[in-house]
Formats: structure tokens, sequence, C-alpha cells
């Protein structure tokens, strides 16, 4: 049940009577604090509860109408043809005018002023001629709009120039000094014929045309009288206050409804304007205040006549810059900090009696805040570069009275941001009073004053709030004066204070056990009980360095990672401590926080550790027992992890303690041996303990690889015995031996046969064996290797061993690749055999989608090989590849591709490599036969994949491609043998023509509608190519041939019945005789050309809009008719 707020009297008698029962020794002091602590959270909750239910209840819910869905209307036909008929009478006017002012421009000079004048004028009359043509004659409403709207833009351009060139004398001209007279005569002018427009349309853009040209009236008229700059821009405000009245009291005229409905959003903007000049061009600096003032009292007049809140930021701007004019410029000068702080306050003052609406009331509260916090802006950036003793004062009580506002706020406005920014301002009152009591210190204890300032803010506003108007502050206090702790730390950190911050450190642990014990909330309370412990651990870091400086032990023996070390474990003693105490909360954090600094204490060994190996493995080993108490501590399996990881470190630091440094082989068998004593630890102790087995095993794996490539470093430059290695394989075969899951089996079998590569590798090396095996043969070595246990394995073997060996095979083929530098017919043999192995095994196992690899990697050697060859050594070579290869692909596949189940017939694709291998080893000056086997080869290749198709689409596709693979020997041929200069194009090109002809025919009968497309397409290319050629040529022959060529496409579009070789016979005949005339019209001038398209859109216009007009709807003309007729033939055309 919701309870109402708790009256004020009712507290104070709660209050009095619980202060009676302490006093009276009724209750004890945690006693009294815990009641009195309760019971404030209780009241501030219930405020806060009241607060939503008030704003709640002033929020009355609105019912928006559901807007109407816009749909956009197709136009229909009519109207579709008089837009098209107004834009042609637009552009032909348009083109019209360019014709006729390019041609006038070019002797503009010659002109006189009179006839310039008329010349600019005019323009505007053609512009209402034609809207009287358009609205009188052809009854085109839109257009003549246009053309008005149009010929008014440009009349005061013609009054402009008669002012410009001075034709009513130099008196009276846009430079004498009649020019204001001049300005206003113009403007009336204007302004009548844009009301009478506005009047005569009823248009908004002639209504803004109106008031633009009033204002311009009224500031020609101020300009007249000459008076100063800051007078003028008085004047204009007073004719925006007019504007504002005049809509205030003819608003509701129904006469003038068509100007007052716009007047307000004109006012706006035209106040907006004026404000701006005024802003940015003054003489006067307290009269420049005034106008401010006065502008900031119009806009907050437009926010209640026009009930347009947003104008409420403008007037605060300009009221606040007018104040802040107003103090610097008058004998407020000298308190102007106070006097800033006090027009926050101002508002506070206003909001009582400005209006009785709530959101009003809200308005005014948060503006004093926003006005309150700039003027701590303002305030504290001057205060930068003050120093006397004077001024520190008056910015002291500035800070004060801001946050006395901001007080005030936090009780009676709702934003939460007011309730820490109060906190915030006594704070920084309180740094300012560090200045004023402490000014011969320079800022040293800066940290230290403020620390314990806000400790007494916590203390104060936190602990022991019992004051009604600053219990709206409890919350923000704790939090504000615990982030200025946390800050101040952290500046004597970066001020390298360290003793300074390991005081702090420990303060601030204890001020978090404070919170833990009288806690805001829950959550509060559980962060306190891991920042206390993080705290002290900080301040134990920190102590370091004055302890390094005046302990020579700790600069010595000790150093940073025994000092952490034993900060843990006294971290760990404080726990038990709390154990003791059965405070659980408090134990659990504070044991996991000592564990996170041993383990920093035991990371830091990596930097000082060689200098101390007993501390450094003493740390390792109480780590380990460390680590086990906080697994069975925290209740976590995966910590185990840290105890694996900490038993390696402990194993490896021995090396250190028994000088095995000096003995590489002892101390790689060492090191080799780390994994295997982890297993035996998996193995034997695993069995008591279940929860560590696989913590160890995995982390002996991860420790073995890196150990195992250190020691091949080792062994390779300090060439020791290669069997040493054996030890690191010893962890693979009993893992892959004895594990149980088949991923984990083949991992470890993996694992061991990627260290055969680098056994052997090292052992050739030991024994000097580098003439028989070279590089390239060390992976077919491995395979070899693998192949026998594979041989000796079972068929569950053999299929593990089958996913290592055919990639570390195809690896193997690989790495031949580079190191061919000669003809080697012992490497191509092995590779072939190699090759064929690796088929073998992907036949096997039906992996035959995976062919290509090995496919493409002996085609690369081969490739690389050939190099070294003889012409015809290679060309027999690749032809034996190709024939081998395409026809096993042939034998083994019965489809080139298949989908169920996917299977791609990769010998006969990398075939086609082999064909155009011919293309590159055969050179131009071969005869002609060698030079046409290749393209032979490919049409011979293109056509034996015919049948190898079961779709017939894909048969017609590769049917296509053969058709076109047989122009390849044709231009082969035809290049052996010189042609006709005038004839070559058209034998390159027309085969094209003659092969879609083929295909239409033929191939692709059944497709009538995608071929027609495709030869349009062709024949477009190839009578491009032979326009190109032609102008290129420039010859009477190349016209005669083309003209014969256009001709015989004619002919046959008529005769065939097909419109694209008809058409485009006629493009061509009809270009052609168009270039061959360019010398009679290319004289012509631009100018002309803009004239006649002009008269012509305006001439089609005209006529189809009095077509329009005059004819019957029922029938149709000559023209029509006739039109459609031929149309209706063309439909039977292909």
């Amino acid at each position: 049940m919701m309870q109402r707020k708790v009256p004020y009297s009712r507290r104070q008698v709660f209050r009095e009577e619980l202060r009676y029962l302490k006093e009276n020794s009724y209750i004890d002091e945690d006693d009294y604090q815990k009641i009195h602590l309760a019971y404030n959270q209780y009241v501030q909750e219930l405020d806060e509860q009241q607060q939503i239910i008030e704003s709640a209840a002033l929020k009355k819910p609105k019912f928006e109408k559901p807007k109407p869905i816009k749909t956009k209307t197709a136009l229909t036909a009519e109207q579709i043809r008089e837009r098209n008929i107004t834009w042609a009478l637009i552009l032909g006017v348009i083109l019209l005018f360019i014709g006729g002012l390019v041609f006038g421009t070019s002797k503009w000079s010659s002109l006189n002023n009179l006839f310039k004048v008329l010349l600019v004028s005019m323009v505007s009359g053609v512009f209402f001629v034609s809207s009287y043509v358009a609205d009188r004659y052809l009854h085109i409403q839109k257009t003549a709009f246009a053309f008005m709207t149009l010929g008014s833009l440009f009349l005061p351009i013609s009054i402009l120039s008669i002012g410009f060139f001075g034709l009513l004398g130099s008196w009276l001209s846009f430079y004498g000094g009649g020019k204001y007279l001049f300005g206003f005569i113009g403007s009336s002018i204007c302004l009548m014929l844009y009301i009478y427009l506005a009047a005569q349309y009823k248009h908004r853009l002639f209504i803004w045309f109106s008031y633009l040209t009033a204002t311009i009236s009224v500031g020609f008229l101020l300009s007249m009288t000459y008076l100063p700059r800051d007078f003028f821009y008085l004047g204009i405000m007073l004719y925006n206050a007019l504007l504002l009245f005049g809509y205030y009291k003819w608003k509701t005229n129904k006469r003038l409804e068509l100007f007052t409905k716009e007047l307000p959003l004109y006012a706006q903007l035209n106040l907006i304007v004026s404000t701006l000049l005024m802003l940015f061009f003054y003489e006067n600096a307290i009269l420049y205040s005034f106008n401010i003032l006065l502008t900031a009292a119009l806009y907050i007049s437009m926010v209640y006549v026009n009930k347009t809140k947003h104008y409420h930021y403008i007037f605060t701007l300009l009221f606040v810059y007018g104040m802040y004019q107003l103090i610097e410029n008058t004998y407020l000068e000298s308190i102007r900090y106070i006097g800033f702080a006090f027009i926050g306050i101002l508002y506070l003052l206003v909001q009582k009696y400005a209006d009785k609406e709530n959101h009003f009331k809200r308005m005014f509260q948060i503006t004093s805040a926003i006005i309150s916090f700039c003027a701590f802006l303002f305030i504290s950036i001057q205060g930068l570069l003050l120093r006397s003793d004077e001024d520190s004062l008056v910015l002291f009580a500035a800070y004060i009275i801001i946050a006395i506002n901001y007080v005030y706020l936090s009780n009676i406005a709702k934003p939460r941001i007011f309730r820490f920014l109060a906190p915030f301002f006594l704070l920084t009152a309180g740094l300012q009073s560090y200045y004023i009591l402490f000014k011969h210190v320079n800022g040293n204890y800066v940290d230290l004053y403020l620390f314990a300032f806000a400790t007494i803010m916590f203390l104060v506003f936190y602990l022991k709030n019992s004051f009604t108007y600053l219990i709206p502050i409890r919350t923000s206090s704790f939090i504000i004066s615990v982030a200025t702790m946390i800050l101040m730390i952290l500046v004597a950190v970066g001020n390298r204070e360290l003793m300074h911050a390991s005081i702090l450190f420990f303060a601030f642990g204890l001020v978090a056990l404070l919170a833990y014990k009288f806690p805001l909330n829950e959550k509060w309370q559980k962060v306190s009980t891991w920042v206390y412990s993080v705290a002290w651990v900080c301040s134990w870091i920190c102590l370091f360095d004055w302890l390094d400086r005046h302990v020579p032990v700790y600069r010595y023996e000790v150093e940073i990672m025994g000092h952490l070390a034993l900060g843990g474990l006294l971290l760990l003693a404080v726990s038990y401590v709390w154990k003791s105490k059965n405070q659980h909360a408090l134990d659990l954090n504070t044991f996991i926080i000592a564990a996170a600094l041993y383990t920093l204490g035991m990371l830091s060994t990596l930097l000082e550790g060689s200098e101390h190996p007993i501390l450094t493995s003493s740390i390792y080993a109480i780590g380990i027992a460390f680590y086990i108490l906080l697994v069975y501590k925290v209740k976590i399996i995966g910590l185990w992890t840290l105890v694996s990881v900490t038993t390696i470190a402990f194993f490896a630091s021995l090396a250190q303690v028994f000088q095995l440094e000096n003995n590489n082989t002892l101390a790689v068998m060492h090191f080799l041996l780390i994994p295997v004593l982890l297993l035996a630890v998996y193995e034997f102790i695993g069995r008591k303990v279940n929860d560590l087995r696989p913590y160890f095993f995995w982390s002996a794996h991860a420790f073995l690889v890196p150990v195992f490539l250190v020691s091949l470093f080792y062994i390779f430059f300090a060439k020791l015995q290669p069997a040493i290695l054996l030890i690191g394989m010893v962890p693979y075969l009993y893992s892959a031996l004895t594990r149980v899951k088949e991923w984990e089996i083949k991992l470890f079998l993996y694992a061991g046969f990627s260290t055969l590569p680098l056994f052997i590798s090292v052992t050739i090396r030991f024994y000097h064996w580098d003439q028989l095996f070279r590089g390239e043969h060390l992976f077919i070595l491995v395979s070899g290797i693998i192949s026998i246990v594979w041989l000796l394995g079972n068929d569950t073997w053999k299929k593990r061993i089958d996913w290592y060996l055919v990639p570390q095979s195809c690896l193997g083929l690989l790495i031949f690749i580079p190191f061919v530098n000669e003809l080697e017919p012992f490497n191509l043999v092995l590779v072939v055999i190699y090759t064929v192995f690796i088929l073998f095994l992907l036949h096997r196992r039906s992996w035959k989608m995976y062919t290509i690899i090995p496919l493409l990697l002996s085609t690369v050697y081969l490739t690389v090989t050939l190099s070294f060859c003889e012409k015809w050594m290679k060309i027999g070579l690749v032809l034996v590849a190709f024939l081998a290869l395409h026809l096993f692909g042939r034998y083994a596949f019965a489809r080139l591709v298949s989908i169920k189940p996917l299977q791609i017939d990769w010998y006969t694709v990398i075939s086609s490599i082999y064909v155009w291998m011919l293309f590159v080893i055969i050179h131009s000056d071969d005869p002609l036969w060698l030079k046409l086997l290749p393209s032979l080869l490919i049409v011979y290749f293109f056509y034996s994949l015919i049948n190898r198709f079961t779709s017939i689409v894909e048969k017609m596709i590769v049917k296509t491609i053969t058709a076109i693979s047989v122009l390849l020997p044709y231009y082969i041929t035809l290049a052996e043998f010189e042609t006709n200069q005038y004839i070559e194009t058209e034998l390159y090109t027309l085969p094209f023509i003659v092969l879609t002809i083929f295909l239409s025919t033929h191939t692709w009968k059944d497709y009538k509608k995608m071929m027609r497309v495709i030869q349009l397409v062709v024949l477009l290319i190839v009578t491009i190519t032979l326009v190109i050629d032609a102008l290129y040529s420039n010859t009477i022959y190349d016209a005669i041939i083309i003209g014969v060529l256009s001709l015989g496409a004619i002919l046959s579009g008529m005769h065939f019945r097909i419109k694209a070789y008809f058409f485009v016979g006629i493009s061509v005949l009809l270009l052609n005789v168009l270039l061959q005339t360019k010398p009679y019209w290319g004289n012509f001038p631009w100018w002309g050309y803009l004239i006649i398209a002009g008269l012509t859109l305006i001439g089609f216009a005209s006529s189809y809009e009095l077509q329009k007009q005059k004819k019957d709807s029922n029938k149709r003309s000559f023209f029509q008719k006739k039109k459609e007729q031929i149309l209706q033939k063309f439909k039977d055309w292909d």
C-alpha cells in the first residue's frame, strides 16, 4: 500500500524522541545510528514516491489522432500531357532567352545605358506577357504562375539597374545622397505589386515577398534618419514589437487572415536575423546591453503570445549576455563574481511569479541550474588568473552561493543531477578554502587536505545527516565524497607522492569498512568488501618505495617480489581474522585479493628472480600451497590451472638453483622432463585427486610445445645429440595410446607426426647426410616413415593416418617446386610417383574432389621444369601430360560435373592448362600446321565435352563455346596471309554475324527472343567497329563499303522481316549521309541552334495545347492513323 509523505512536524517529533531515548541510555550509540539511518532512508524514499505520483498526475494522457497515410496518387494521362506541355514552354522560353541574351551580350559594350536598362526590363516584360498569354489563351494556370513569379523576381533587378546607371540623376542613384530614398521608393513599388499578387493568387510565396519587402522598406526609412547604429537596431526591434502586437491584435480578423496566418513565422525569422545583426554591430556598451535586454523581453513575450517554448532558450542566452554587459560596464564590476552567481537565483525568484503552469516552473528551474553551472565555469576560469586574497574570498563566497542554489534546487526540483551538483560545489568551495588558509604552502598537501575535507563531507552529510533540507543530498554526498577521495589518491600517485598515496589508500580502506558497516544499500555493501582490501593492497605496494629507500634489507635481499609476496601472506592472515569473527563476505574477498597480490609477486619474479634463485623457488613453492588453498576456498575447479602452471614454474626455477645452465645437455633434458613429471602427477596423484587431472595433463602438453622448439634450437646450434628429442616425443606417444576420445587421439598422433621433420632434419645435419638427402627430400622421407606406420596399422589407424598423410604429402610435393634449378629426371620421376601415390590415397578414401591439389602442384612443377627443356621436348611432355590426364578423366568420370554425389573431373579440367601451355611454347615464327595445333586441340577439347553433360541447356552452351572456338584457327590462318586494307576489318568482324545467324537457326532456335537481343548487340558492336574504322581511314572506298553494307542490311531486314538489320541499316546509312554533308551544316552559329530549339519547343507545346482544346476526342487525325498502321506492320517482324 502506497503511503503519504511524512509531514515535517512528525519528523521532528520522531527525531526528538529518538534523541531522548539515547540520552537516557535506553538505546546505545550503534542502535541510535541504525534507527536514525533507517528512518532517514524511509523518509527519502517516501519523498521520491510522492514526487513521482505528482508528476504522473500532471501528465494527462493525450489521444492523438492517427496520421493519415499519404499515398502517391498516379497522374492521369491528361495531367501528364499538361505537365509535358508546361515543361516544353519553360524550356523553350529559357532557350530562346539564352540565345537572345548571347546575341545581345556579344555587343553589350557598344550599347548605351538607357538601352541596357530597357533590355534588362524587357526580360521581366517577356515573363509578364508569357504569364498573361498562358493564363488568358492557353488556360495553363501553373505555367502562368511560374512566369509571373519570374517576372516579379526580375522587377527589382530592373529598378536596381535604373539606380545603378543613374537614369534619375546622380543624387537619386545607387551611390548618391538620396540612395536611401531611392531604395525606399523602389521597395515600396515592389511592395504594392507583391501585395496585389498575393491577394490575386493567394499564394504564400508572394505573402513572404510582401513581408520581406516591407522589412527592407522600414530599413531604408530608418536609414534616411542617419541615426547612430544602436538607435537603428532599436528602431528595428520596435518594428518587430509592432509586428507581434499586430498579430496579437488582428489574428482573428477574417479579412486579413491571408497575411496574419504567415505573420508569426515571419516575425520569428525577422527577429532572429535582427538579433544576429545587432549582436555583431554596436557602438555604445550600455545602450547595447539595454538593446539586448529589450530583445530578450521580446523573446519571452513570444513564449507567452505564440506558446513557443523553444524561444525560452534564446531569451536565456540574451538575458545572461545582457546582464553580463550590464555588470561589466557599470559599478557592479568590482563584485562581478557574486553578481554572476546571483543570476541563477534570479531565475528561481522569477519562476514563482511567472506562470502557474508546471512546465514553465520546471523550465526556469533547469535554466537556473544551467546558468549557475556556467557561472561556476566562468568564475573558475577567471579565478585561475587571480592573485589577491580579496578576490579569493569573493570566489569562495560565489561558490557558497552557487552551492546554496543547488541545495535549494535539490529540494524543489526533480532532476537528480541537482543533488550531485550541490556537494560538488561545496567541495569546490573547500578547495578554494585551502588556498585561503594555506596560501604559502604551494599546494604540496592539497591531496591530503581535500581527502580530509571529503572525509568530513562523508561523515557529516552521509553518516550524521539528520537536517531536513540536507537529506536530499545524502546519497549524492556519499558518491561525491568517495569520488573525491579516489581522485586525490590518483593525484598523489600521479605526483609520485607514494607515501601520501599509501596513507590515503589505507584511510580509504577504513572509509570502505565504515561504508560496509553503515551501507547506502546492499549493492554498495558488497562493493565495499572488495574496495577496502584492494585499497590496503595498493597502500602496501606504495609503502615499498619508502621501505626500499630506508631499509637496506629490502633494497638488496627482498626487493619488490618478496614485498608483494609478504603482503599477500599478511592479507591472508587478515582474512583468517575476519573468519574468526564470522565475517564471511570480508573473509572470502580478502582471501581472493591476497591471492591476487601473491600472484603479482610471483609475476614480478620474471624481472628480478634471476638474482635470487632460492627466494624465487620458495615463492613458487609457497604459491603452489596458496593456490591449492584457493581452489578449496572458492570451490572453482578451473583454478587447478594455476596450480599446474605454478608447478611448472617451480620445476623450471630449480634449473637455476642447481646451476644447470652450465651444461646444455642436462638443461635440455631437465626442461624436456618437466612435461613428463606433470604427466606423472596426472597419472599417480590424479588417481586420488581426480579434479586436477585434466589441468595437469593439458598444462604438460601446452608447456611441451615451446620447450620442444627451444630444445631443437639448442640441439641445432650447440650440436647436441638429437636422440634427446625422443624424450619430448614420449608424451605424444603416451597420450595417443591412452586417450579415449577420437579428437584427442588424432591431436596427439598428428602432433607426434609433426615432430618427425624436425627430428629428421637435425639428425641429417648431426650425421652430415646433407649430400645424400637434400631439402626437397625431407618430406618424402617423412611420408615414407608414416606410410610404414600406415601399412602396419589396422583399418581404424589407417583412417586416422590418412587425414595427416594426405596433406603432409601434398606439402612435400609443394616443397619440390622452389628447388627446381635444372632438368633433373630423378626428381621428375619422384614427383610423378609422389603424385600417383597421393592420387591413390584420395581415390581409396573417395576424396576425388581434392584430386585438384596434387594435380595442380605437379602441373606447377612441370611448368617450372619445362623452362630447362628443349622446345620439342616441351611439346612432347605437354602432349603426353594432356593426353594422359584427358583420357584418364574420360575413363574415370562419365560426367564432367556430378551433383549427387558432388564430383568434378579435375583431370579433364587440369588437362586444359596443358593446351594453354602449347600457346606459350609455340611462337609466331613456327610453321602454320604447328601454330594450328593448340587451336585445334581447343576445338577438340570443347567438342569432347558436349556429351559429358546431361542438361540440354548445358549441352547448348558447350556447343556455343565450341562454335566460337572454331573462330580461333580461322583467325590464325587469316593472320598468315596479307589482305586488302579496305576489307581487313570486315574479314575480322563479319564472321561474328555469321556465327550469331548459325546459333540462332541451329543451336538456340527455341530461344528466339533472347537470340534477337544477342543478334542486335553483336550487330551494333560490329557496326560501330566498321563505322569507326571508316572514320579513321576517311576514304571514299570506306564510305562506299559502309553504304553497300548498310543497304544490304536494310534489304535483308525487309526480306527476312528482321527489325534489327532494318533499323541499324537505316541508321548507318543516315549517319553516312550526315558525315558526307558536314561542311554544309557545320558553319551555322551555335546561338542560332538555341533559338531554333526554343521556337521548336514553344511551337510544339502550343500546337499540342491547341489540338487538345479544338479536336474531337472521338476522331483520329491523319498522322495518328498512319502511325498506327506502320506500328501494326512492324509488330509482325522479328
